[in-house]
């Protein structure tokens, strides 16, 4: 009786240790699922926010933002950029920026833009009477972002310096085209080029 007794117990011992384990499997698979399920939900309502960065990857902006925020924040600071290497210039920065400027916008474009600045004699004032030009973006005037090439229009302002003095400020509206083409870091780190693009000065100087 005390051997049959004993088997007893060790059956009704192991039945019960093979219960509890499944009861653990069960509840480790039941977890595990509903971390599946939260992580899921998580990336399905962030998939769509990104985090503005520029090319040295500091944030541009603080919050998250859409796709299409992304987009037009991107636009507008290629905007800027375009507008500052297209008029920022002195004795020692023109040829550089005018080097620059190549790398985001199509030739034609630069040489109708280098030639107001000839003809005005603002690149003369620059290397011979120690003018320094500053290019100012100021705002996006209009976006159309729907199709390729992105259309653009905005505001922008031409600053004179002679010596550290501001001396005038030329505002302009400038339009173009954006199409993408090959990225050359650091240059062209997007790998965005403007086309067509016109600045048309308010007032002639």
């Amino acid at each position: 009786m005390d051997k049959e007794t004993l088997y007893n117990g060790l059956v009704e011992s192991k039945k019960s240790s093979a219960k509890q384990t499944k009861l653990y499997v069960y509840g480790c698979v039941a977890i595990v699922a509903m971390v599946l399920v939260f992580a899921f939900m998580i990336f399905s309502s962030t998939m769509d926010k990104l985090v503005v960065i520029d090319q040295k990857g500091n944030e541009v902006q603080s919050h998250i933002t859409t796709r299409e925020k992304v987009l037009e924040t991107t636009v507008t600071k290629f905007c800027s950029e375009t507008t500052y290497l297209g008029n920022t210039f002195d004795r020692i920065t023109l040829k550089e920026n005018q080097a620059k400027l190549k790398f985001i916008m199509e030739e034609k474009s630069a040489l109708r833009l280098w030639g107001f600045f000839k003809q005005n004699k603002h690149y003369n004032d620059a290397l011979y009477r120690g003018y320094a030009y500053k290019g100012k973006f100021i705002k996006m005037l209009k976006m159309d972002l729907s199709q390729k090439p992105y259309a653009v229009q905005f505001l922008g302002e031409l600053e004179v310096y002679e010596g550290a003095n501001l001396s005038r400020k030329i505002p302009f509206v400038a339009k173009g085209k954006i199409t993408e083409r090959s990225a050359k870091y650091p240059e062209s780190y997007l790998g965005w080029y403007m086309t067509d693009y016109l600045q048309n000065f308010k007032a002639n100087d």
